[in-house]
């Protein structure tokens, strides 16, 4: 006890007197120690004298961390939020319908896309023979094509009555053709032209149907003497805005809706085709009229309407990054799209 009672002390002076050595050499600072008592330290290593860690060789160092692992396993800590419900699982949130076998996708894309080619071909060409047996383009026409000239002058206003008709499909036209031609090794528009070009196939073919439309409900008046077939007005103002949009539907990916500007630029672009069809065709781009002339905040007031009906589906369903972050459910809605009508019918 006594020998360590006085070593201790004798200890600890050492230490001390031997950090502050050490800390005068590498700061500079002057500092004051006492001198060592009863010990000669001179033996002591020095820190420059110690191994370098670098060095050191560590034996199975890999077979020691296998070792561990076996048997310290590591496990995933789960907590409540980490447990899936079953509407995350099932529902609308989940992309659940990854499982969907793929030649089921592609036969649906590709029977919405010939129906969509079919009925824009067979519009264009009826359309087309309506104006070479109305006499348009004369000894041309029956020279060529071997149409008969009718023997009556044609009614006034039945070219420009069909013209419009195919006015409001030609989006529809060109993105059916640009779809065709995307098959083939020819040079063809890229995704992002095809997902602007089918947004505005889209509303034009709406804005079409809701002018035809609101005028066959409002007015009585005919526009014209010749009389549209009717099968022209269901392909033109209902199947390929159906079908238009079904190929919209299928189609989308992701950030679709951003590209070509935002809902302004699609707003303006539509504005320059009503302005487009009003010059060309008239009075004549709507089966009926008012008797008399309307004032113009009536037409004002009709205009808004019409726009604001046109933006509404744009902002909700072709400009909403909603349905796009759904994933496979795309093909499902397109299906539901595709069998809506039946329902109604009778």
């Amino acid at each position: 006890l006594l020998m360590c009672s006085l070593g201790a002390p004798t200890h600890f002076c050492s230490y001390s007197w031997y950090i502050g050595e050490a800390a005068q050499r590498d700061l500079g600072s002057p500092r004051h120690f006492p001198q060592p008592v009863g010990r000669d330290l001179s033996a002591m290593p020095k820190i420059r004298d110690l191994p370098d860690r670098g060095k050191l060789k560590f034996v199975d160092k890999d077979k020691g961390i296998q070792t561990f692992s076996a048997l310290w396993p590591r496990k995933r800590q789960t907590g409540k939020g980490d447990r899936l419900s079953s509407a995350k699982k099932y529902g609308l949130v989940s992309n659940v319908l990854v499982k969907i076998p793929a030649w089921i996708c592609r036969l649906q894309v590709l029977i919405v896309h010939m129906l969509h080619l079919s009925i824009c071909l067979a519009l264009a060409v009826g359309i087309f023979v309506h104006v070479l047996e109305l006499g348009l383009f004369g000894r041309f026409g029956s020279e060529v094509f071997g149409v008969t000239r009718p023997s009556r002058p044609r009614p006034r206003g039945s070219v420009r009555r069909l013209g419009s008709v195919i006015f409001d499909t030609s989006l529809s036209l060109i993105q059916a053709l640009a779809s065709l031609l995307r098959q083939t090794s020819l040079p063809s528009p890229d995704d992002g032209f095809m997902s602007v070009l089918r947004r505005l196939a889209v509303l034009q073919a709406l804005l079409g149907a809701l002018i035809h439309c609101s005028s066959v409900v409002r007015w009585e008046t005919r526009s014209c003497d010749y009389p549209v077939a009717p099968l022209f007005l269901l392909l033109a103002y209902f199947a390929l805005p159906w079908l238009s949009f079904s190929c919209y539907l299928l189609m989308m990916e992701r950030k679709d809706h951003t590209l070509g500007g935002g809902w302004l630029a699609d707003a303006a672009v539509l504005a320059v085709m009503v302005l487009v069809r009003i010059t060309l065709f008239g009075r004549y781009g709507r089966p009926r009229q008012p008797r008399q002339n309307q004032p113009y905040s009536t037409r004002v007031a009709d205009a808004a309407v019409l726009a604001g009906a046109v933006m509404f589906v744009d902002l909700v369903f072709l400009r909403n990054g909603w349905p796009e972050r759904r994933g496979n459910w795309k093909y499902i809605f397109s299906m539901l799209n595709l069998a809506w009508p039946f329902l109604c019918w009778r």
